[in-house]
């Protein structure tokens, strides 16, 4: 069974590139379950926001 979640993090201004990485490379071991089909980390600039 699938599940799709969407999270929004607002981000302090400037830092949204940097907290991107932050969730990329926290989500690293995620990526290694049995199960894993996919996370997407997308930063949005013009909103500061990672979703």
């Amino acid at each position: 069974m699938s599940f799709v979640v969407v999270a929004k993090f607002p981000c302090k201004p400037g830092h949204v590139e940097a907290t991107g990485d932050l969730f990329r490379a926290a989500l690293s071991d995620t990526r290694e379950f049995a199960g894993y089909e996919r996370i997407n980390v997308v930063p949005n600039e013009a909103s500061g926001t990672i979703c």
